[in-house]
């Protein structure tokens, strides 16, 4: 082709601006186009690029990773065969859906596998449509793992070293930090990093901030007594006995700080809100780094639910002692 424009094999001149205008009409017209113009079209440009997969079992990889850490299975669903024109042929290519339960999400994720506003990527077959979301959700999982940050050692006089801390109870260590993936309830993991906000005053708006933990000796298993949280039954019921312990020990009903991480995607910090009068320690309740909303105040409600239950027994043994005495 010349730069007139013109068909080195035909000589006839190529109709670009027509073409152009062509474009422009049908663009914001509502009908559909027609099979052949379709084909045509496949012929200039694909309809749907598929991405590269590299060589490698994905969907084993995910279910080895939720096996080791003892999670709920992912589940993995297919959509309905969708018809791409491809040159001469219609072909049919799908999609498929992984389900992550202890994410509560599913892969390929708007926003994240894909920019938001764009459609999942097609596969001419079903499994490399599975392998794809597997390898979504791997990637999403590796790349939000948090590890514990490098702090400078702090001053002398660190809250958990004190003896008598003059907002909790006294030899009632904090209940333990949940992980990122928060795991079932039995058995409880290690707390990996403990965390409190940098000022004492119940501003919303408040950064939190790291301090080291305690040593494994001083942290209390969340479960130490009959009314733990593995008897919890669900959210409501957590809910319930937190008000319950509130209003037997003279608190009242707290509410939920929830703010989303700027550089983590729907990952949230939160704590537990009392009005100024009492004394609940807001460090005994902070989380950090929990996917989701929803979950992120639940784990918000199991920490308050262990520190409410000790306060009350530790009342309770006080008034057993007066009247033993």
């Amino acid at each position: 082709m010349d730069t007139n424009g013109t068909s080195i094999a035909t000589g006839v001149p190529i109709p670009w601006c027509e073409l152009r205008a062509w474009i422009d009409e049908h663009e914001q017209a509502p009908e559909k186009l027609s099979r052949e113009q379709l084909m045509a079209l496949s012929y200039l440009v694909p309809f749907t690029t598929e991405p590269d997969l590299v060589d490698g079992d994905y969907v084993s990889e995910l279910m080895l990773l939720a096996q080791g850490q003892r999670r709920t299975l992912p589940t993995f669903q297919d959509s309905d065969s969708i018809d791409v024109p491809e040159k001469t042929s219609m072909m049919k290519k799908w999609r498929t859906t992984c389900t992550v339960p202890w994410l509560s999400c599913s892969f390929p994720v708007d926003g994240f596998s894909y920019a938001q506003g764009e459609q999942p990527p097609l596969f001419a077959s079903k499994k490399k449509a599975k392998q794809y979301a597997a390898k979504e959700a791997l990637r999403f999982i590796k790349s939000n793992q948090i590890k514990p940050p490098n702090t400078t050692p702090a001053a002398p006089a660190v809250v958990q070293t004190s003896p008598t801390p003059i907002a909790s109870p006294v030899g009632l260590p904090p209940p333990p930090v949940s992980f990122l993936f928060p795991p079932p309830p039995l058995p409880p993991p290690p707390p990996p990093q403990f965390y409190h906000p940098v000022d004492s005053q119940p501003q919303d708006s408040q950064m939190l901030s790291p301090i080291s933990p305690s040593p494994p000796s001083q942290v209390a298993p969340r479960t130490s007594h009959t009314n733990n949280d593995s008897e919890l039954d669900d959210d409501a019921d957590v809910m319930t006995r937190i008000n319950k312990l509130c209003h037997r020990l003279g608190f009242s009903t707290p509410g939920y700080v929830i703010v989303e991480r700027p550089d983590q995607f729907r990952f949230f910090d939160g704590y537990a809100l009392f009005h100024s009068g009492d004394v609940v320690p807001r460090d005994l309740t902070t989380v950090n780094g929990i996917f989701g909303k929803k979950q992120t105040k639940l784990e918000i409600a199991y920490k308050l639910h262990h520190w409410l239950t000790e306060e009350d027994i530790r009342r309770q043994s006080q008034v057993d002692g007066l009247f033993e005495g």
